[in-house]
């Protein structure tokens, strides 16, 4: 490399005559800029050709200024600028001619030149970081101390981590002297150096939003999730709740307001003050459910109750089931009266966390909740209600009509009872019927109308509104009127009717016979029902008395009450003609064998002659005349004359023979001589033998 040609005034092609690098050796160093190989074009192997790498005259398209141009040795660095210190070559005093890497940076001249950086100084940005580290390890721009634009790390002391160059040993000098810009904190954040040791901290230099959360890296640099923008600069999440940080800086930078606290109300703000604002908070409002699926579920990330009805969401969500965004689901305005009418907890009881300075309001979901989980009056289980359900106990009675605990009458039964008095009808069906009281039979309204006795309970709480002994359900299925202990008035009350009798509660007279129908005294033996004589009807007051129609006489007549006593003239309010005689009831009704077509009621042969009282009754519905007696021939009619009529009397003539054996034998049963010849029929058949027809 040193032998020159003595034909060439530049042996090397390399723009230095020989006279200038004849000397042995690459002599440039100290004051000697320009004596490298006279035969050797690029004597310091760094991609340069010795007459570029130490120039006599300045090259206009250097990056660097005249001044720049370094023929000596680079001075050794201070700060940010010169040549660094050289641990293979120790300092090693040597001009660029001679120097592969005129700045100890890493990089040799020549490919300084390609990169465009300045083969002079180790930090053309001055930014902390030497070029060889940019390009090949970081991948920032030597040329720009901000390759991504973010600004990270250039706050003072704020947002500035590293204000010096961290010590280094390439650097002779003190390594402080060295300032560190935004791409060198990024990137000795990025190595993990304190206080940037967790990966959640740490930022690229090349991308302005690290995470890619929408909150730039400037914003998030300081190490920690520390609020308002600032979360972790290397993670989208930084609190885990779902939501970018960016999206979680815009529910809220500050920490949302303690419920209850100051000027904030009860159901507004964070049930219990965690201090940490929402981007870092992954419960912003302490409700239980993270401001993610918050957001997605259009409820409020910073109110721990969204519809302001004392539930928290959490609880409405996870637990009721309810809409968090409306305070009465069901829309069945339960619980919202006013005081102690429909308005149990007007103020919410103790909810974990929260501080309860100012009173949390209830509302329906609320209400209806701690109803349906047993709190305060609602420890039955029929009182409880369910939110979500309008009507809980399908009994067509809304909730709200139903909310107050127990039975209460009216259109308030059990809310979670479709039946709240057992009958048999559903609470609705019941109100139907009545929603007050039935008034009390012969007080106030006709002793056969109304109950029996009064118990003050209305329909929908009373299993038996009218006091007669059937529920309800019963008399709405029998067709009966279940408000009216006695729906026929007859005088029997609707259960003795279906129950003992078998009498149809609807007819008063069942059988359709009129029997006990007549005027008093004719055929009217109870114009009027004693509740005190048997059958009793116990519970009747009496004030006004009770009318007593056919059913209510026959079945009197058939219990034996005076002056019945006798079997005879007990009928049989379902039958017509009790004894089946040919006679209706109403026809023997009255007590006793009373002639003309009364016989006994329940006697078919009432004289006992044989003949049923129906045939007896056309033979004569009168006396017999006595024989001889009046306008009677002697010969004709009764012999004796007793008083009786045929139906009464066994032997309508006298004659002996009773009048069956007469109509049997065709004789006259009501003339003792038919043939007229002296001879009464008994003589002429039993005695004589003669012809009693002649």
């Amino acid at each position: 490399r040193d032998h020159s040609d003595p034909l060439a005034a530049d042996t090397d092609g390399d723009g230095l005559s020989d006279d200038l690098e004849f000397a042995e050796g690459c002599n440039a160093s100290g004051e000697s800029t320009v004596d490298g190989y006279v035969n050797d074009a690029d004597s310091d192997d760094d991609g340069l050709a010795d007459g570029i790498d130490c120039p006599i005259f300045p090259l206009p398209s250097r990056p660097y200024d005249e001044d720049d141009l370094q023929r000596n040795d680079v001075a050794l660095a201070v700060g940010n600028n010169d040549e660094l210190f050289n641990v293979d070559l120790q300092d090693d005093s040597i001009c660029s001619l001679c120097d592969p890497d005129s700045d100890d940076d890493g990089l040799l001249d020549g490919l300084e030149l390609s990169f465009n950086t300045n083969p002079f100084d180790w930090d053309t940005d001055d930014d902390g970081l030497s070029d060889s580290e940019e390009i090949l390890i970081y991948g920032t721009d030597p040329l720009n101390d901000d390759t991504d634009g973010d600004d990270a790390g250039s706050g003072e002391g704020v947002n500035d981590y590293f204000q010096n160059r961290p010590a280094w040993d390439r650097h002779p000098q003190d390594p402080t002297t060295a300032k560190c810009l935004s791409d060198c904190e990024e990137a000795f954040g990025q190595s993990g150096l304190p206080p940037f040791e967790s990966v959640l901290n740490r930022t690229s230099p090349t991308n302005p939003d690290t995470d890619a959360d929408g909150l730039d890296d400037k914003s998030e640099f300081p190490p920690g999730c520390n609020g308002g923008n600032d979360g972790y600069a290397n993670n989208a999440d930084s609190d885990d709740d779902g939501l970018h940080d960016a999206e979680d800086a815009a529910l809220g930078e500050d920490d949302v307001d303690e419920a209850g606290m100051g000027t904030m109300p009860g159901n507004d703000g964070e049930i219990h003050d965690d201090s940490y604002c929402s981007v870092c908070d992954r419960d912003s409002d302490g409700d239980g459910i993270a401001d993610g699926p918050e957001v997605w579920n259009g409820t409020s990330a910073l109110d721990w109750d969204s519809d302001d009805d004392g539930l928290s969401d959490f609880e409405e969500v996870m637990i009721y089931g309810t809409n968090p965004n409306d305070s009465d689901t069901d829309d069945d305005t339960a619980g919202m009266g006013s005081g102690d009418d429909n308005n149990f907890f007007p103020y919410r009881p103790v909810l974990s966390g929260h501080e309860y300075v100012e009173k949390t309001v209830c509302l329906s979901d609320c209400e209806e909740a701690l109803s349906q989980a047993g709190d305060g009056p609602f420890g039955d289980i029929r009182d409880q209600s369910d939110p979500t359900v309008p009507d809980t106990d399908a009994d067509g009675l809304r909730d709200d009509k139903e909310f107050p605990p127990g039975c209460n009458g009216g259109v308030d039964g059990f809310v979670n009872n479709s039946d709240s008095d057992d009958d048999g009808l559903h609470d609705g069906e019941d109100a139907a019927l009545a929603a007050d009281d039935v008034p009390e039979a012969g007080i106030d309204v006709p002793g056969n109308d109304g109950e029996i006795r009064d118990d003050n309970y209305c329909s929908v709480c009373d299993a038996d509104s009218d006091g007669d002994g059937l529920d309800d359900g019963t008399e709405v299925w029998a067709g009966l009127n279940a408000l009216d202990w006695d729906s026929d008035n007859d005088g029997l009350s609707d259960r003795e009717e279906m129950m003992i009798y078998g009498t149809d509660p609807r007819d008063a007279d069942s059988d359709d016979d009129n029997a006990g129908g007549g005027t008093e005294g004719v055929n009217d033996f109870f114009p009027y029902r004693d509740v005190e004589t048997i059958p009793i009807l116990l519970g009747h007051s009496a004030t006004e008395t009770i009318s007593c129609l056919s059913d209510c006489e026959e079945v009197l007549s058939h219990v034996g009450v005076a002056p019945f006593e006798e079997m005879r003239d007990q009928s049989d309010p379902m039958n017509p003609d009790t004894d089946a005689d040919g006679l209706r009831d109403d026809k023997e009704f009255p007590p006793g064998c009373n002639g003309g077509t009364d016989g006994f009621v329940n006697d078919g042969d009432s004289d006992d002659d044989s003949l049923q009282d129906g045939p007896d009754s056309m033979l004569s519905m009168a006396d017999v005349p006595g024989a001889g007696v009046d306008s009677t021939a002697a010969n004709d009619g009764e012999l004796y004359d007793d008083g009786y009529c045929s139906i009464c009397d066994a032997d309508s003539d006298g004659d002996g023979f009773s009048d069956g054996e007469e109509l049997h034998l065709g004789t006259n049963a009501l003339d003792w001589d038919g043939d007229d010849d002296g001879l009464s029929d008994l003589e002429e058949i039993e005695y004589y033998g003669t012809d009693p027809f002649l």
